[in-house]
């Protein structure tokens, strides 16, 4: 639900104008919330399953919010 929902947060920031920069602020935040929310419950799904798939989305999850040094991790 989080990853989605960050997805759906990204999809709407890539196609803001540069100039509508309050929607890009509140967006870029929203992004970096939802899927930092969403790490911990990916962590626990790989955990439990370790489907490639749930790594691949704790990598993105981490590069989306900035933090490579953990994406790697899941590379």
């Amino acid at each position: 639900m989080y990853f989605n929902s960050g997805a759906d947060a990204q999809r709407i920031l890539n196609d803001l104008k540069p100039t509508e920069k309050e929607k890009i602020k509140k967006y870029e935040d929203l992004v970096k919330t939802q899927f930092t929310k969403a790490i911990p419950f990916l962590k626990k799904a790989f955990e439990l399953n370790s489907d490639k798939a749930y790594k691949q989305r704790i990598y993105q999850a981490y590069i989306r919010i900035g933090d490579t040094e953990n994406a790697i991790k899941f590379k």
